[in-house]
């Protein structure tokens, strides 16, 4: 928690994975897990660029927004996430 409050991309993630899943002794917490991806993809971090996508996309911490979730799949895209390309083709060949 220290890594990732003093900026560190990598525990950001993991942190947000953590606060996702509500493992380790936490409390599941879809709102802080996105705010922790947001952080770390902000900061180009592919997995947290995909998971940001998935957030909008599924509606999961933040209110569903498939346009959002494009952008941010295309991103993750771009920074080398396979899931990410997969989910954008999908979502691009069956106009979601």
């Amino acid at each position: 928690q220290k890594a990732a409050e003093a900026g560190d991309s990598n525990a950001q993630n993991e942190l947000g994975d953590i606060y996702y899943d509500g493992a380790d002794g936490v409390e599941k917490d879809l709102p802080r897990s996105f705010e922790l991806f947001m952080k770390a993809a902000e900061k180009g971090h592919p997995a947290a660029l995909y998971s940001v996508g998935w957030a909008f996309y599924a509606g999961e911490g933040v209110p569903q927004n498939h346009p959002q979730a494009a952008e941010w799949f295309e991103k993750a895209t771009e920074a080398g996430h396979p899931k990410a390309m997969r989910n954008l083709a999908k979502m691009l060949f069956f106009g979601s």
